[in-house]
């Protein structure tokens, strides 16, 4: 039986992510990028947990004929306030309003992965809980200039609210939208199916 640790840890990352390449590279897999091209359109009336699944598995499908003999990894980030996804801001008008629903409350973040090698594929999805601060209109107009909000899911990152915001239940990784628990025990599933 193969070891997970004594193999090759060589993957593809099909996501243009520099948060989730850094992640998989401290980790010490061997990563090269090829970005899905996949719209992340929300699939219809689906709960947030099954929704990054599904979206993670579309990334990871949609480059996997490119990776030749790799492991593919595919993954989706969510904010969920209330029950309903936010998405990524399409402007800074629109990360402004994110910014004021998510003051001083708690809301759920979904990250989903995916990974697929030969015919087969195993995945899986991690929940944090995340608090913001009460935000003051000085607090959000210095995030907001230093226009960290982009592509973000709910119009922030975590590695970059770190005072605005405190991760009180999961993992920081899960936040930032790479829960590297998750990718272990999907590789070392896939390696002990011997693939």
């Amino acid at each position: 039986m193969s070891d997970a640790k004594t193999i090759s840890r060589r993957i593809v990352l099909a996501s243009a992510s520099q948060r989730r390449l850094a992640i998989l590279r401290k980790a010490g897999f061997d990563v090269t990028v090829i970005p899905s091209r996949v719209q992340e359109e929300w699939p219809g009336d689906v709960a947030p947990r099954e929704a990054v699944a599904m979206l993670a598995l579309r990334k990871m499908r949609a480059v996997r004929a490119q990776a030749g003999p790799f492991p593919v990894l595919g993954a989706d980030t969510e904010v969920v306030l209330d029950g309903r996804p936010m998405g990524k801001p399409a402007d800074r008008r629109n990360a402004e309003e994110m910014l004021r629903q998510l003051s001083g409350r708690r809301h759920q973040v979904y990250s989903g992965v995916a990974l697929g090698a030969g015919t087969k594929e195993w995945s899986g999805v991690s929940e944090a809980e995340v608090k913001f601060r009460v935000l003051d209109d000085r607090r959000i107009a210095k995030y907001l200039d230093a226009e960290e909000y982009g592509d973000k899911a709910g119009s922030y990152g975590i590695q970059s609210a770190g005072d605005l915001a405190l991760v009180t239940r999961g993992s920081v990784d899960t936040v930032v939208g790479l829960p590297l628990d998750l990718v272990e025990r999907l590789w070392k599933e896939m390696v002990f199916a011997g693939t």
